[in-house]
């Protein structure tokens, strides 16, 4: 049986010997503790940038007409090989001018014989006014001088029409383009009959300059009609307030590079779709070499044409959760604090930020699914995305 002394010294020992092992283990733990975690971090930056938003457009025609016959007769020319590019003018068909010229050949001899009728009767009526001043003719002569005069003027004037109209008909032998384009593929060879009954002869489209036509979002418009406007009932004229905020059209092709020359918006549609909640925008770009063709699908970009003062943080230090987007920032004791931020909009590979950081302060960018909220870490500047 173990005595109270006994009893008391072997506790004292057990408490000693926990008392070493825990020291002891505090002194290993001390000695293996790692390092702080390195991290790359970049600062946000606030610089004068241009705002874009970029929307899939479709390239369309200025104008496409067709080319039609306005006359019957066999197609005896074409002035032009399929797909070349004619300046407003030029005759591209040609259609047989011999009956047509025939005819104006007939009507201009009918004129001419209707003017020497109408001279016959008008010298009579004249013979004839003279002589009833004196009664030297009767009434009945007089009437029938007046109505011949009459008739053959109404005959003259009649002859005139036919010979414009036969005129008319032998132009239209030549079927001439009534603007700048580049024709499309013919659908009649030399030697075909054609009319006015016909499909077109081809289609004749203008290029140069080009529609792009994209659609945006409602609220995106009336952001932008409604920007520096205290009272929305200021703005009255939908064209032209986008013209007055500067908004500057740009493309980016398909295959990746950017247009090399900025359009202009000069269409605005007058209503919002109720099933896309989108309203039709076009634009106008000039296309000299004619590197955009219509049925092309676009990249536009809408940018200002005025530099705007925004905060700048990388896209890829970024997360999201329930809450919203958030970002782990390093503070000056190189703790990580998370940060949740508004963003506003995108630019390049960068986030427009409105609230939850501020320039110079350091975001980690590199070694975020490594870290928490609170832990110290040792931050490494990102020198390319800080350059």
């Amino acid at each position: 049986m173990i005595g109270h002394g006994s009893f008391f010294k072997l506790n004292l020992a057990c408490i000693m010997l926990m008392t070493a092992l825990i020291v002891l283990c505090a002194c290993t733990k001390e000695k293996h503790s790692r390092p702080p975690q390195n991290v790359i971090v970049t600062q946000v930056i606030e610089k004068p940038i241009f705002p874009a938003k970029s929307f899939i457009g479709e390239a369309i025609a200025r104008e496409t007409v067709d080319l039609c016959a306005r006359v019957t007769g066999f197609l005896v020319k074409k002035n032009f090989e399929d797909g070349s590019y004619v300046s407003k003018g030029d005759i591209i068909f040609v259609i047989e001018k011999d009956q047509y010229q025939a005819d104006c050949n007939s009507a201009q001899g009918d004129l001419l014989q209707a003017e020497a009728n109408y001279t016959d009767a008008k010298i009579e009526y004249e013979r004839q006014e003279k002589l009833i001043k004196s009664n030297a003719t009767s009434q009945q002569d007089m009437d029938r001088a007046t109505q011949t005069k009459y008739s053959m003027e109404g005959a003259l004037l009649k002859a005139k029409a036919e010979l414009a109209t036969a005129n008319l008909n032998l132009s239209y032998t030549d079927v001439i383009a009534p603007c700048d384009g580049k024709l499309g593929a013919s659908n009649y060879d030399v030697g075909n009959l054609v009319g006015s009954s016909s499909k077109p002869l081809g289609v004749l489209a203008m290029i140069d300059p080009i529609e792009i036509q994209f659609s945006i979002s409602e609220d995106l418009l009336v952001s932008a009609l409604q920007r520096d406007k205290k009272d929305p009932g200021e703005i009255t004229n939908i064209n032209k307030e986008l013209k007055s905020q500067n908004v500057v059209p740009k493309l980016i092709l398909s295959n990746g590079t950017e247009y090399p020359l900025e359009g202009r918006i000069y269409f605005v549609d007058n209503n919002i779709s109720k099933t896309t909640g989108t309203i039709n925008l076009r634009a106008l770009f000039s296309n000299p070499n004619h590197l955009i063709l219509p049925g092309a699908y676009v990249k536009v970009m809408l940018s200002q044409a005025n530099p705007v003062n925004s905060l700048l943080v990388p896209q890829d230090a970024v997360q999201e959760n329930q809450s919203g987007k958030f970002l782990y920032v390093v503070n000056k004791d190189k703790k990580v604090e998370l940060r949740h931020i508004e963003v506003k909009d995108e630019f390049e590979t960068y986030y427009i930020v409105t609230s939850g950081v501020q320039q110079g302060e350091q975001i980690i960018v590199e070694g975020i699914q490594k870290v928490k909220e609170g832990v110290t870490v040792n931050p490494i500047i990102d020198s390319d995305k800080n350059g």
